[in-house]
């Protein structure tokens, strides 16, 4: 198996015991890398997200508020404008 195969949207990906293992990968060889949307079972299809696997990547994403949002939704699927502020919670306060 190779790190093109793994969808880590998919819910199942985060029951596997070899989970650690494999995020390890990701972070060793592809610290951020899109996840091209899949539909999963009972959730709509997902348009796809940017995974950051590595507290760097996710450090700089973080307080580099003028080119990375989530004020469109945190989720992995669609939302609109609406169902994203009423969800998203304290994750889709940007500054």
């Amino acid at each position: 198996m190779d790190l093109d195969s793994l969808y880590l949207g998919d819910p199942a990906f985060w029951n596997r015991d070899d989970r650690y293992g494999w995020l390890a990968r990701f972070r060793r060889e592809r610290p951020v890398t899109w996840q091209a949307g899949r539909p999963g079972e009972g959730f709509p299809a997902s348009p796809g997200f940017w995974s950051l696997t590595r507290h760097a990547e996710v450090r700089a994403v973080s307080r580099d508020t003028k080119r990375f949002t989530s004020t469109l939704g945190t989720q992995l699927f669609s939302e609109s404008d609406e169902d994203a502020y009423l969800t998203g919670g304290l994750l889709t306060l940007d500054p």
